[in-house]
């Protein structure tokens, strides 16, 4: 009998049949393990809520492990790929105090496309390149939205994240691209057409760029970390109508940019616009 596409049909019950345990971890109500055990046991590496990623070097995997987003934070959902399956991290904790005046970024330009930072959305930069795929992970505030893609080298591949932290809004406030060995060929994180080659910031930074020229434009690093240099803003927002609607009395402009060099050049990089009160 044919399926119509459309039409209601009748629920049919499916029993999971599969395994309740891989590899030591159990998805049973009377055997899940609570996050606070799987730090305890595998160690804390950089995490957004709820969310663990691993790469494990000696057998070519990444793992990435979801916890509930109650008490007790069972971990609830186990992904193993050969392929990486989490955006970066931001490298940093805590933002180092401010030491410039504007935002070392506003935007990043991918071909002619230019994505304005807190004014673009996600849904408008993947109309445009009519390719992409919305991911998200976290709850409410912790939330985060990415598009990713891929821009294939000779030997190596850039891969690019146009990122939204949390208001449902999908408002893109930043970007953050990284130089990888490992090439990612998946649905999530497609190439990028040509069309929207090259990719730069509006103050022409981006990956491979030398150290001297960062330093010749923006100075000395708000802080420097091992092989990272960072440069923090911050500015009032003067009138700013979202103030009232926040119910704040004061706006400010949080800027951020971050690379990390290796050999006199960007490997990484993360600039971001946020906008606090």
């Amino acid at each position: 009998m044919g399926v119509l596409h459309g039409q209601e049909q009748p629920h049919r019950k499916r029993d999971y049949t599969g395994p309740r345990c891989i590899a030591g971890f159990c998805f049973d109500d009377d055997h899940r393990i609570s996050e606070r055990e799987f730090v305890r046991r595998y160690g804390k590496p950089a995490k957004a809520k709820g969310v663990y990623c691993y790469r494990v070097p000696d057998q070519k995997l990444f793992a990435r492990f979801d916890a509930l987003d109650e008490e007790p934070n069972e971990i609830v959902e186990v992904f193993v790929s050969n392929k990486p399956n989490c955006p970066p991290r931001f490298p940093l904790s805590e933002a180092p105090p401010a030491t410039l005046n504007s935002a070392p970024a506003s935007s990043v330009a991918l071909g002619d496309l230019v994505i304005v930072f807190d004014e673009t959305t996600l849904a408008e930069a993947q109309k445009q390149i009519k390719l992409g795929r919305i991911d998200n992970r976290g709850d409410a505030s912790e939330s985060s939205f990415w598009l990713c893609y891929s821009i294939s080298g000779s030997g190596s591949q850039e891969q690019i994240w146009l990122l939204s932290h949390g208001g449902g809004d999908d408002v893109i406030d930043g970007v953050a691209a990284r130089i990888s060995s490992t090439p990612v060929t998946a649905n999530s994180c497609p190439e990028l057409p040509a069309a929207f080659q090259p990719v730069r910031l509006n103050n022409k930074i981006w990956l491979r760029s030398p150290a001297t020229e960062i330093r010749k434009q923006f100075g000395k690093p708000s802080l420097q970390r091992g092989a990272w240099l960072h440069y923090e803003s911050e500015r009032e927002l003067l009138n700013d109508p979202r103030a009232k609607d926040w119910g704040a009395d004061k706006l400010y402009e949080i800027g951020e940019l971050s690379v990390r060099i290796r050999a006199g050049k960007v490997i990484e990089l993360w600039a971001t616009v946020l906008v606090s009160d």
